[in-house]
C-alpha cells in the first residue's frame, strides 16, 4: 500500500511542472492556441464563430487547435464554455515539437 502512496506522490510531482506550464501559458494573437473544453466539438463551432479557425486536430476528447487574429478571441471562447484557452506552442513544446 505504501508503495501505490509513493506512486501516486513521484506521479504528482513529475505532472507539476508541465501542468503549470500550460496553465501559465497565455495564448498569443496570431499564434496557435489550444482550446480546452468538455465538448470539442461545440469548440470548434464557436471558434468559427468568434472568428477563427480550427487547425486541428480532427477527433480529441478535451480540446482543439485554433487560429485567429483577434484579441478578444480567446475571452470570447472561455465565455462561451471553453475551460482554457492556452498558447499552442508551449504545448507543442511539451510533447516535443517545434513549430
Amino acid at each position: 500500500m505504501r508503495f501505490i502512496f509513493c506512486l501516486l506522490g513521484v506521479a504528482c510531482v513529475g505532472l507539476t511542472g508541465p501542468v503549470l506550464a500550460l496553465m501559465t501559458s497565455e495564448p498569443r494573437t496570431g499564434e496557435i492556441m489550444l482550446v480546452i473544453g468538455p465538448d470539442p466539438v461545440a469548440h470548434q463551432a464557436a471558434v468559427r464563430k468568434a472568428g477563427g479557425r480550427v487547425i486541428g486536430p480532427d477527433r480529441a476528447r478535451f480540446g482543439v487547435l485554433a487560429l485567429a487574429e483577434s484579441d478578444a478571441f480567446a475571452a470570447e471562447l472561455v465565455a462561451q464554455g471553453a475551460w482554457l484557452v492556452v498558447d499552442g506552442r508551449r504545448v507543442a513544446a511539451l510533447c516535443g515539437i517545434k513549430i
